[in-house]
């Protein structure tokens, strides 16, 4: 179905707005999705160790202290070799989300639902995207200290210095990344009710946005707990499919809908 247009004025005015939102959320739908995909993968081939293996703690009769500017050694350049990936993942991200969140705004805009469901769904999407992207940005300022070739462990006190400096950013941003996929599943789960309550769209989209939701929570608890396996499935089908597969199958039905249509 195409976008009809009325021939009173009020009911012209109203298809052109909705057609506008539809445009949005078509254009908002195909960069969230693409930037998921593209950021999800090349976090999984980070996290699989696909680009460079993961260093070791090891224990010496060195001590203690030795050791662990000796991990962080192995880790900078580790971190070092991978920058390219860490780089365009956390640029491509934080555009993703922003995206996400108009994309979200645009859905509820043209299909107008009743009640607070629209509301608290443009919410919780607006909510998530921005700690996400926050996330992102502050990991993405630790390439000011895996920029740079020829760490060294000795003296071991100043590469003990940074890696606690870097420690401490990484797990701020592991738990502000996990509250943002629990808020953003709060967020497709208000869009499955959204959408699979107006007949104007496809049950399997408000399905697939109902799993997304499950697939989403999945991925919260599993980077806060640590669960690589629970995180990295749940982010395959949150960030590879479900996501984009929504996000663009949902903008391209809405440029297509009648939606001055009840």
């Amino acid at each position: 179905m195409v976008l009809s247009r009325p021939t009173a004025s009020g009911e012209g005015d109203e298809g052109a707005v909705l057609a506008s939102w539809s445009r949005v959320a078509l254009i908002a739908g195909w960069v969230a999705g693409v930037g998921l995909v593209l950021q999800t993968v090349l976090f999984l081939l980070d996290a699989a160790d696909v680009l460079a293996d993961e260093p070791e703690r090891r224990r010496t009769g060195a001590g203690p202290e030795v050791d662990r500017a000796q991990y962080y050694e192995d880790y900078f350049e580790r971190q070092n070799s991978i920058l390219w990936d860490i780089v365009v993942r956390d640029t491509v991200g934080p555009v993703a989300f922003l995206a996400l969140a108009i994309w979200a705004l645009a859905v509820v805009s043209a299909l107008r639902p009743a009640g607070p469901v629209g509301v608290l769904t443009v919410f919780f999407f607006t909510v998530g995207a921005l700690l996400h992207a926050i996330s992102d940005l502050i990991y993405l300022s630790l390439e000011r200290f895996w920029r740079f070739e020829g760490f060294s462990a000795d003296p071991p006190g100043p590469m003990n210095a940074f890696g606690a400096a870097v420690d401490a950013v990484d797990i701020s941003t592991t738990y502000l990344e996990a509250a943002s996929y629990l808020v953003l599943a709060a967020g497709a789960w208000g869009l499955s009710r959204v959408t699979l309550r107006d007949g104007r769209i496809p049950r399997w989209l408000g399905a697939a946005a109902a799993i997304e939701a499950a697939a989403l929570v999945l991925l919260g608890f599993g980077l806060a707990l640590q669960q690589d396996l629970l995180f990295q499935v749940g982010g395959a089908f949150a960030g590879i499919v479900l996501g984009p597969l929504v996000a663009i199958g949902l903008g391209h039905v809405l440029a297509r809908a009648d939606l001055t249509s009840p």
